[in-house]
């Protein structure tokens, strides 16, 4: 099946990390992309006999984190000369194509993984925690872990067996249980954290242009998908910016990065969008606004049983903005742009 523009546009935005939620959700539904996985789950027939229908969500976020892994066979100096010619790929079709092609193998590549692993589908466990929801869970080897909303973690039933290796979809705390004989690893599409005994967080969601690592006890060490690699000490967050594959580290409250997990969301000297990005997870909603709505102004608020219309009057009360809220949609009005 022969891919449009769009699809390689998008998935080029994947790589870069510059793929936004309503590009992420354009890509899953997208109707070739939609096609070629039930082409393969309608062509499996073990596949086929155990679900109605394609579950494309599930595909669709495997196949996400299967391409991550299958471009690191291509050459990391490649990969870096496409990324620095983001900007004039519209004007030269034959780089464009040239990305376009190693992303497709890669993304259709792990969509086939996908489909061959799920006929060994028992011997695989997921866990979801869905949009405005959170969920705890304890691995066997006593790792507890908490997930976010929107978060998805999954890792083998021989887990603590061979390894204590998991995937990770979106935001987590976990509290490693201590085991120097086989380290506890993370995976997600853009870096791996491992520690042996420790307690951190990692905001791993593939919209978001940066993967954040905040340590709370012990040490962990994080190495980017590009073999960079650091170690993290108590109270250090690691910033992994996805536009240009470095890291930066600074000193961090891990308060303010884990509160979540006890129903509580802490923001300390925040803009307005970076806010609204955590809100709409917290309330599973969409917040539609003018393009860098109060970049300037900082916040600092604790958010505990508030529903969504007391936060944002309360944000109101010392900002000019109106908002209208219409089911799981909110929009926000500067007021000093209305007529």
């Amino acid at each position: 099946m022969k891919a449009n523009k769009i699809i390689k546009d998008l998935l080029i935005k994947l790589l870069l990390g510059h793929l936004t939620e309503t590009e992420h959700k354009e890509l899953a539904n997208n109707a070739d992309v939609k096609a070629m996985m039930f082409q393969q789950w309608e062509n499996n027939s073990d596949i086929k006999a155990k679900t109605e229908t394609p579950d494309y969500k599930r595909i669709f976020d495997k196949i996400i984190v299967g391409a991550g892994k299958g471009l690191k066979k291509y050459s990391i100096n490649e990969l870096k000369e496409y990324k620095e010619k983001y900007r004039k790929l519209q004007k030269s079709y034959l780089i464009f194509s040239r990305v376009a092609a190693v992303l497709m193998i890669a993304f259709f590549a792990a969509a086939g993984l996908y489909i061959a692993n799920s006929v060994k589908e028992i011997s695989y466990s997921e866990v979801i925690s869905p949009r405005g929801q959170k969920s705890k869970i304890i691995l066997e080897d006593g790792t507890v872990a908490w997930l976010n909303s929107g978060s998805t973690i999954s890792y083998s039933r021989k887990f603590n067996k061979r390894n204590r290796e998991i995937e990770l979809i979106g935001e987590a705390f976990f509290d490693v249980f201590k085991n120097e004989r086989r380290p506890f690893v993370v995976n997600t599409p853009c870096l791996s954290v491992q520690a042996l005994g420790t307690k951190f967080n990692l905001m791993a969601y593939p919209e978001d242009a940066s993967v954040q690592t905040t340590l709370v006890e012990g040490r962990i060490q994080i190495q980017s998908k590009d073999e960079k690699t650091i170690f993290l000490s108590p109270n250090q967050k690691a910033i992994y910016n996805k536009a240009d594959n470095n890291f930066s580290i600074e000193i961090a409250d891990p308060i303010y990065s884990i509160s979540w997990k006890d129903n509580v969301l802490k923001f300390n000297d925040k803009s307005l969008p970076d806010i609204l990005t955590h809100l709409e997870r917290w309330y599973d909603v969409k917040f539609y606004y003018p393009e860098n709505v109060l970049d300037n102004e900082r916040f600092t608020m604790t958010i505990k049983t508030e529903s969504l219309r007391e936060v944002l009057e309360l944000v109101k009360i010392s900002t000019p903005i109106k908002f209208k809220i219409e089911v799981d949609s909110v929009y926000i009005t500067l007021i000093n742009y209305l007529d």
